[in-house]
């Protein structure tokens, strides 16, 4: 591997651990107002949405022009499992059986 990839390597990950460690240490040194706290607690869904969506929608470079249909329908096959019983797991497998279904069908 060049020197230059493993220094900028490195550089990511020591910029990435600083940002982090300094964010835990005030955390764990100051309270934070409730409006903080509540604001947190929805990143992680946040994040979440912003992977999945657009690859409902959107195909990936070089697959043609626009989502295809077996991802949305298994997004909202996804989607309808976790709202009706709330379980994680559940709706991946659901997900996951329509695009398979789907893929294999046609």
């Amino acid at each position: 591997m060049r020197t230059d990839m493993v220094l900028l390597i490195l550089g990511m990950g020591a910029v990435t651990y600083a940002t982090r460690f300094t964010c835990l240490f005030l955390v764990g040194r100051y309270a934070l107002p409730p409006l903080v706290t509540r604001a947190l607690a929805y990143i992680p869904i946040g994040i979440l949405t912003a992977f999945v969506v657009p690859a409902l929608f959107f195909s990936a470079p070089g697959d043609g022009a626009g989502g295809t249909s077996e991802m949305l329908w298994g997004g909202l096959a996804s989607a309808a499992v976790a709202a009706r019983w709330g379980h994680v797991l559940g709706a991946m497998l659901a997900g996951m059986a329509v695009v398979v279904l789907l893929r294999w069908s046609f």
